[in-house]
């Protein structure tokens, strides 16, 4: 852990906290400690999996453009079941909008996932998918921006692009500053996909901020990723 500029003191800090929250488990096998990953642990990184798939699922859908529909969910799931608590933060997961009072919406068409996950609760009688247009005098761009905050959206792909510019050094200098720049890189843009619904183009406009963060990624992808990985894979190869 010296090529990451950890000492045994930071090390076993940071496994004891680890091993607080839930995330390791230490086990003693005569004089000597292993650490495994937890159901905590586990539990996060499927949480993460399921969310960068959602994520891409619908940039794919965005990409290849809308067709003017909604997914239109209405739940009438008892309240203050675990149930319901857990379908609708499902729901908010894929990006659905709070539409009205048990009602949630969608441009693209998420009825398979919607349905899948209220059978899994065994609630499917309870839930109502309907694919529709807005047929009304309403503006679209004024509904989806008092469905979404699509300016706290906006807001946070412009401070993700100002502070990781490819001018900043790990881009493309400084071995010893990838592995923090890929975590911190990860974790800010993960936290925009928590709260980023991926609308259509045809209701943000043009020049949407998340277009210049998803170029930013692409070319973290191609470029810092493959470093980090061969810097890695240096040091795991090193004698001991």
């Amino acid at each position: 852990m010296k090529s990451f500029d950890k000492n045994e003191t930071a090390i076993r800090m940071g496994l004891s906290r680890a091993v607080k929250a839930g995330v390791l488990k230490n086990v003693r096998e005569g004089d000597r400690v292993f650490y495994e990953i937890r159901e905590n642990g586990l539990r996060s990184i499927e949480e993460w999996k399921e969310l960068k798939q959602n994520f891409w699922k619908k940039i794919s859908y965005r990409k290849s453009g809308w067709n003017g529909y909604w997914c239109l969910v209405i739940e009438d799931i008892q309240s203050n079941t675990d149930e319901r608590t857990i379908f609708i933060e499902y729901i908010r997961k894929l990006g659905f909008g709070k539409l009205g009072r048990g009602c949630y919406i969608h441009p693209y068409d998420l009825s398979k996932d919607v349905e899948s996950k209220a059978e899994e609760l065994n609630v499917a009688k309870y839930v109502k998918v309907f694919i529709s247009r807005l047929a009304s005098f309403h503006n679209v761009y004024e509904v989806v921006r008092e469905i979404w905050d699509i300016e706290d959206v906006k807001r946070k792909y412009m401070e993700f692009t100002i502070q990781y510019p490819p001018a900043l050094s790990p881009w493309n200098s400084g071995d010893d500053k990838l592995i923090a720049f890929c975590h911190n890189f990860i974790h800010d843009f993960t936290e925009i996909m928590k709260s980023d619904p991926v609308l259509p183009a045809e209701v943000l406009g043009p020049n949407w901020e998340g277009d210049n963060a998803l170029r930013m990624l692409d070319q973290f992808n191609k470029t810092v990723v493959p470093r980090t990985k061969d810097y890695v894979e240096r040091i795991m190869g090193q004698p001991d």
